[in-house]
């Protein structure tokens, strides 16, 4: 997953760059506003799951050296 979030990185910054717009802005602005609205809620729900995974992980690694979770 790394190498194509950092492409999908890469790309975005220097599409904005280029156009000096933002990703959602291009997005409205070329496919409309359902799929500029779609586009936004897909980040927030997986920016949500992400952050939830990465506080998984860190339980589970804390887990691994004997330290409890916090209550």
């Amino acid at each position: 997953m790394v190498p194509v979030a950092y492409v999908v990185q890469e790309m975005t910054v220097r599409l904005g760059a280029v156009t000096r717009r933002g990703h959602a802005e291009m997005v409205w602005g070329r496919y409309g506003p359902f799929w500029g609205a779609f586009s936004l809620f897909d980040l927030v729900v997986t920016n949500i799951l992400t952050l939830v995974t990465e506080f998984i992980g860190i339980t589970t690694g804390m887990k691994l050296f004997g330290v409890p979770p916090a209550s």
